[in-house]
C-alpha cells in the first residue's frame, strides 16, 4: 500500500506540475475512542499533562520546523485542549483536541464536526525525541481523557504523502480512513473533492 500511495502522488505531483497547478490530498481517519486501546510503550520516561498557559510550549516554539507561537495562541483561544509530553521536566511532543470544527491548511477545508467527534491536530514532536514511543504517550494521554465521555470518535488527518505519518500513525491505531479530501488549485481558483471512502 506504501508503495502505491508513493506512486500515486508522484504521478499526480508530475501532472500538476506540467499543468501549473496545486494538488493536495488528505485522509481523515476515524477512531472509536472506547474500542481504543495502547499498543507501543516509550523507551523512556515520560509525564504528560494538559497545556496550562503557552509557557508550557515554549521548547516547541523556539524549534526549527514546527509550529508557530501563533498557532498555539490560537488552540488556547478557542478552548482546544493540548496534550503534551514532558521528558526531564522538558515538553517535547504535544497534541491539540479541536471541537465543532476544523480547518485543514494542506487542503484549504473546513470540516464541520458533530458533538460526538473530536479532531485531533497540531502534532509535534521535537526531532531528538523521535522514535522513541513519546508520541504515543501523548496519543494514549488525549484518547484516555475522552474515555467515557459524551465524544464517541476521534478523527486524525495525514496528507497522503506523509507516508513517515502514515506508518507512525498505525503503529498506534488510526487505521480506518473515512474520506478523502482532495484540493485543485489553478489560476486562483480551488475546488475540493470530499469523498467518502467507500465512493473513491
Amino acid at each position: 500500500m506504501r508503495d502505491a500511495i508513493a506512486k500515486m502522488y508522484k504521478e499526480l505531483r508530475h501532472t500538476a506540475h506540467r499543468l501549473k497547478f496545486r494538488y493536495a490530498q488528505l485522509f481523515v481517519f476515524e477512531l472509536s475512542i472506547s474500542d481504543w486501546s495502547p499498543r507501543l510503550a516509550s523507551k523512556v520516561t515520560v509525564q504528560t499533562r494538559l497545556v496550562a498557559t503557552i509557557d508550557d510550549l515554549k521548547p516547541l516554539i523556539a524549534a526549527k520546523g514546527g509550529w508557530p507561537r501563533r498557532f498555539y495562541e490560537e488552540r488556547l483561544e478557542k478552548g482546544d485542549l493540548g496534550f503534551i509530553a514532558e521528558v526531564d521536566g522538558k515538553t517535547v511532543s504535544c497534541l491539540w483536541a479541536t471541537f465543532n470544527e476544523v480547518y485543514l491548511a494542506d487542503v484549504e477545508y473546513n470540516l464541520k464536526l458533530d458533538n460526538q467527534t473530536v479532531a485531533l491536530i497540531g502534532a509535534y514532536t521535537l526531532p531528538d525525541y523521535r522514535g522513541q514511543g513519546i508520541y504515543a504517550k501523548v496519543w494514549e494521554a488525549c484518547i484516555t481523557h475522552f474515555k467515557g465521555s459524551s465524544y464517541s470518535r476521534a478523527y486524525g488527518f495525514i496528507e497522503a504523502r506523509n507516508l513517515p505519518s502514515l506508518v507512525a500513525h498505525k503503529k498506534i491505531g488510526l487505521e480506518k480512513v473515512i474520506k478523502v479530501i482532495i484540493m485543485l488549485k489553478f489560476l486562483g481558483l480551488k475546488i475540493n473533492i470530499v469523498r467518502d471512502v467507500a465512493n473513491c
